[in-house]
């Protein structure tokens, strides 16, 4: 059920949340999406570009996968998804977002986006799992490898801190693992390494627990800029949003304020965030100074 408004919702809204308050699974409308322009994004252009194309692959009808966007905090992981959900929505891209509590709900998902014109990002936010999380088997089994087929016109984009989406708590197959070598030369385990102890399954145990790593076809890193980097960041989004200082004053006193406020790395995120928090005194000082000459003047 799409929840408000009927199937008109999904011409009106970019965004929606998968939920069950009813008495069945429904997407409920974001009203107040947070829309975020994909030139913002400075920085790990080349990276972004995979999934962009991606996308536009979707939109086209062709085959697309699932990515995995992944990388330290404030890189702009969340905010690549709104902005290419925001750049192609008026080709009909629309994005679902997924809270760990519905991951169940996946096979209402399907049955609520097969079949429609719009094509549908599955938004899994900040996603880290435990070993014996329950939720690792079934997203596993739901992404590929369940008996009902994803509908055509939806994929899943991932963010998380982590490029291994399951914590293994450090274990690590004995011996260097299995090989996959040429056809005359047979795989072979440990390659001669006699572990003190021999688990005869613990390579199958990581296999399992890799397993919902490789339902991701594209793992797309997002790294943090440079210093020179993030300074061009905060000149820019200063600019755009009206502050005229001389780049020393304002660099400066952004270097102030990620001190003061424990910012230790700085993303895109920061910068805007400074920017937010400069920008009232810069308008309160320069309002002063417009009165002060005024009066001088007079």
């Amino acid at each position: 059920m799409i929840r408000e408004h009927g199937r008109g919702a999904l011409r009106r809204f970019p965004a929606f949340r998968l939920g069950d308050r009813g008495a069945k699974p429904s997407l409920d409308p974001i009203r107040h999406f947070a829309k975020f322009p994909l030139g913002w994004l400075e920085g790990n252009e080349a990276r972004i570009q995979v999934l962009e194309e991606n996308t536009r692959h979707f939109l086209a009808g062709y085959r697309a996968h699932n990515a995995l966007i992944w990388g330290p905090r404030g890189g702009g992981k969340s905010t690549l998804i709104r902005a290419l959900v925001g750049k192609f929505f008026d080709q009909g891209l629309r994005a679902v977002e997924i809270a760990p509590s519905c991951y169940h709900l996946l096979p209402d998902l399907f049955a609520l986006v097969r079949g429609r014109c719009q094509r549908f990002v599955g938004v899994l936010d900040n996603v880290s799992l435990d070993r014996g999380d329950n939720s690792l088997h079934l997203l596993s089994r739901m992404l590929d490898g369940g008996l009902e087929a994803c509908p055509d016109n939806l994929v899943f984009y991932a963010t998380s801190n982590y490029k291994d989406l399951v914590d293994r708590e450090g274990e690590r197959p004995q011996g260097l693992g299995q090989m996959q070598l040429d056809d005359e030369r047979p795989n072979r385990v440990n390659q001669g390494i006699q572990a003190e102890f021999y688990d005869p399954q613990q390579l199958q145990r990581l296999d399992q627990e890799r397993a919902l790593d490789d339902r991701f076809a594209l793992k797309v890193f997002l790294d943090l800029p440079s210093r020179q980097q993030y300074r061009a960041m905060v000149l820019s989004y200063a600019r755009r949003a009206g502050i005229d200082l001389p780049e020393e004053d304002l660099l400066a006193a952004f270097e102030v304020w990620r001190m003061r406020h424990n910012h230790d790395l700085v993303g895109g995120r920061t910068a805007r965030d400074f920017v937010d928090a400069y920008l009232p005194q810069y308008l309160r000082d320069k309002g002063e100074s417009n009165q002060s000459s005024s009066s001088s003047i007079s």
